[in-house]
């Protein structure tokens, strides 16, 4: 993969279906300046992490459930709640990112 000029980075199709990501799933960014980036889909995280992990608790504190449902880890509907909707990154318009 390689880091495009606006910092964007596009997965291969391979990962994209090996982890099950589909268009619009929002992800986890994960840093370490030792060990470097890792990527973890929303929905997975709350869906499967204990009510008590420290990951999963501020990641359910930053974002407002709209509805039951919203406890079932379906990032669509608790995404967003807490301001604006983030904007999307703009679409590459040549080949060369």
């Amino acid at each position: 993969m390689t880091v495009g000029s606006r910092g964007q980075v596009a997965l291969p199709a391979q990962a994209r279906r090996n982890v099950g990501l589909e268009p619009g799933d929002q992800l986890i960014v994960l840093s370490d300046p030792a060990e470097g980036l890792a990527l973890i889909p929303l929905a997975r995280l709350l869906e499967r992490a204990p009510a008590d992990d420290p990951l999963a608790m501020l990641v359910r504190g930053a974002i407002r459930p709209t509805a039951p449902s919203a406890a079932s880890g379906t990032a669509s509907t608790a995404a967003g709640e807490t301001g604006p909707e983030p904007t999307p990154p703009p679409t590459p318009t040549s080949g060369k990112e």
